[in-house]
């Protein structure tokens, strides 16, 4: 009896502190780790980046911001592809922020402090699509009409 009640009581502080910091990421400067962030902050960007690839060298992830009215932000993997820059989202129509940049396309990447004003637009060209698939990891033969893995051109937008 004892060993279920030490059990119980550890699951129950695990579970509060998952709890407490998701409750401190959405009001935080960015994403902690999985959960959702809130607004980014950092250092406007003065210049348009013409060519992603020498800006995101050695990243492993951006930080992006959807929904300006009530900014969310996530931490998510990344594409650049003849210099653009695309964002994947893995099961995005059960996800909130693809559903988010679809409803109001203005975003901020966030890389290394500094903030992009950018616009996400999702990708549907199969001819612009078939390349990211295949660099995501999927085949050439994938159904692109019925992915689950949505992808996001990343434009920039003045701020």
């Amino acid at each position: 009896m004892r060993v279920v009640r030490a059990l119980l009581l550890v699951l129950i502080a695990i579970a509060a502190l998952v709890v407490t910091v998701a409750v401190m990421a959405r009001f935080s400067d960015g994403p902690i780790g999985p959960f959702p962030g809130g607004k980014l902050h950092g250092t406007l960007a003065t210049a348009p980046v013409i060519d992603w690839t020498p800006l995101l060298a050695g990243a492993a992830h951006v930080e992006l911001e959807v929904d300006p009215t009530h900014p969310r932000s996530v931490t998510t993997s990344y594409l650049v592809h003849d210099g653009a820059l695309y964002v994947p989202s893995m099961l995005a129509a059960r996800k909130r922020w693809p559903q988010a940049a679809l409803a109001d396309d203005r975003v901020v990447v966030r890389v290394n402090g500094t903030l992009y004003p950018c616009r996400a637009v999702r990708v549907t060209d199969p001819g612009e699509l078939r390349p990211l698939v295949r660099a995501f990891g999927g085949g050439a033969d994938d159904d692109l009409a019925n992915l689950s893995t949505w992808f996001f051109r990343i434009d920039q937008r003045q701020p």
